[in-house]
């Protein structure tokens, strides 16, 4: 990001420990990059035909009325319904199983065999009480490495730059270092302006520090 972006002292690479204790990194990704993205994975998992499902009203004054498949009516809505719900859900988790692929790293392993296989014994124990799959790194992933819901939801939060990345507030040595680098590159009429708001900015920041 430019050195003026909003963000700027913001980390490019964010360091996260999961519930399960294993340390991540984590990139954030454009958002072009995900709609293209999800973009794929709507046309790997596509939602049901609404034509295939909609239903001819009988006895209709009105020729070729019909009843849309999302509606409640239709005696099929249920079925279109549940065919919706399992597209978004297959979308939903290739969407993480790719962004781990793309921007995810495992700084304590030296690589994917390694991560898995400290987590083995884990998954064993797991597989007695349910039917895991036959990938053993997504089994490793979603059992073991992401212990919960949180961790899902802190990965996807760095992905989409809405996790909130605690800076350090700037001192008052701080600002005025700043503004005597800043000061002699504006004119009078600026630093007048300036001086103008001033006030306001100290009671400001005065107020926010009673919050």
């Amino acid at each position: 990001m430019s050195q003026n972006g909003k963000h700027q002292n913001k980390p490019k690479v964010v360091e996260l420990v999961l519930d399960s204790g294993v340390r991540v990194y984590v990139r954030p990704l454009s958002p072009y990059t995900r709609q293209a993205v999800l973009k794929k994975l709507s046309d790997k998992f596509p939602y049901p035909d609404k034509k295939e499902y909609e239903e001819e009203i009988k006895d209709s004054e009105s020729p070729g009325a019909i009843i849309k498949a999302d509606d409640k009516n239709n005696s099929r809505y249920d079925e279109y319904r549940e065919l919706i719900e399992t597209a978004d859900s297959e979308r939903s988790r290739a969407y993480f199983e790719t962004i781990v692929e793309m921007r995810v790293t495992f700084p304590d392993y030296k690589d994917r065999d390694a991560l898995i296989a400290h987590f083995k014994a884990h998954i064993d124990d797991f597989s007695a009480f349910m039917d895991l799959g036959d990938d053993i790194w997504l089994n490793t992933l979603y059992h073991a490495i992401c212990a919960s819901q949180s961790d899902i939801t802190e990965i996807m939060d760095v992905i989409t730059e809405t996790l909130d990345i605690m800076e350090p507030e700037p001192t008052d040595d701080d600002i005025h270092a700043a503004w005597r680098i800043f000061q002699p590159r504006i004119s009078r009429a600026e630093r007048s302006r300036f001086n103008q708001y001033a006030p306001l900015l100290q009671e400001i920041k005065k107020l926010q520090d009673k919050i």
